[in-house]
């Protein structure tokens, strides 16, 4: 991910977020962060400035800031990641299971972006049947890819 800014009128004072290399930077100063996932960048963590609400979150290659609520690049409403059912990030482990056992690293890695996916719907649409659809389709896309390596691979050496 490239380079991202955002810029914070907060305490009277402008404040300038940078988003690079997974790293967060607040007015210039590294600002510790932790990922909320194995497999895949999820990041949502609170910046403290006394008059505005202000959080950041990454989640896939995607990361934006909210300010009161309200994202400042996609302007939608903040949901808290913290609020991603245990179910949804069990359907992104089989995911990135599944992927292996067909694809060894790159199914898992495959998985792990379809995991990300998952999250992003559960986030927009918050219903059990969207991200069930999303994993059934995700893994029939995998079983997909890994016929497709088979017949490339046995064409190959066959």
């Amino acid at each position: 991910m490239k380079e991202k800014k955002w810029y914070v009128t907060a305490d009277g004072a402008q404040h300038e977020i940078v988003y690079k290399r997974r790293k967060l930077f607040v007015d210039g100063m590294r600002y510790e962060v932790k990922n909320m996932n194995l497999f895949a960048v999820m990041v949502d963590c609170d910046l403290e400035f006394s008059d505005v609400q202000c959080r950041f979150v990454a989640l896939g290659n995607k990361a934006d800031v909210s300010v009161n609520g309200i994202f400042l690049d996609s302007k939608e409403e903040y949901v808290p990641l913290a609020r991603v059912p245990k179910w949804v990030t069990a359907l992104e482990i089989l995911s990135v299971i599944y992927g292996f056992l067909l694809n060894s690293w790159l199914g898992a890695a495959l998985g792990a972006a379809f995991g990300v996916w998952y999250v992003n719907v559960w986030i927009k649409k918050q219903k059990a049947d969207s991200v069930i659809l999303a994993f059934l389709l995700a893994s029939v896309a995998q079983t997909i890819i890994a016929i497709f390596v088979y017949i490339v691979l046995v064409g190959m050496w066959g």
